[in-house]
């Protein structure tokens, strides 16, 4: 019981930096707090229209650049969840000793890993 509640919490924090980083950075096209943090609730939440400017009635064309690759990363990590990410930037995955022991990572056994991982590559790769 507690090992679950301690993944939700560890879930629910990296949601939330996820957005808090992603709500600054877009939030520096000058636009309201408002529309900056809704745009990327949208984003990663992948619900849809937002408030304001990226309302039911607006888009995405008035955000700079960086703003846009924010976002898509944002509704990248949104679909394929917060923590095939966080494997993928971890050190001990790329590493060139496969034939030794690695340290895992506590979420590398859990089904619900091992469902995604493929799916995970697949897309990374096509975009590549």
């Amino acid at each position: 019981m507690r090992k679950t509640l301690n993944t939700v919490f560890v879930f629910f924090t990296c949601f939330f930096l996820v957005l808090g980083g992603t709500c600054l950075v877009v939030s520096l096209d000058g636009f309201s707090l408002t529309t900056s943090c809704s745009a990327a609730l949208a984003c990663i939440s992948n619900t849809g229209p937002g408030l304001e400017a990226v309302g039911p009635l607006g888009n995405f064309a008035a955000f700079s650049s960086l703003s846009k690759v924010v976002l898509s990363m944002a509704m990248l990590v949104g679909r394929l969840e917060i923590f095939p990410i966080l494997i993928l930037f971890q050190p001990s995955t790329w590493g060139r000793n496969w034939g030794k022991k690695r340290p895992e990572f506590p979420l590398c056994n859990s089904a619900l890993f091992r469902q995604f991982l493929p799916l995970f590559f697949v897309v990374f790769v096509k975009f590549i």
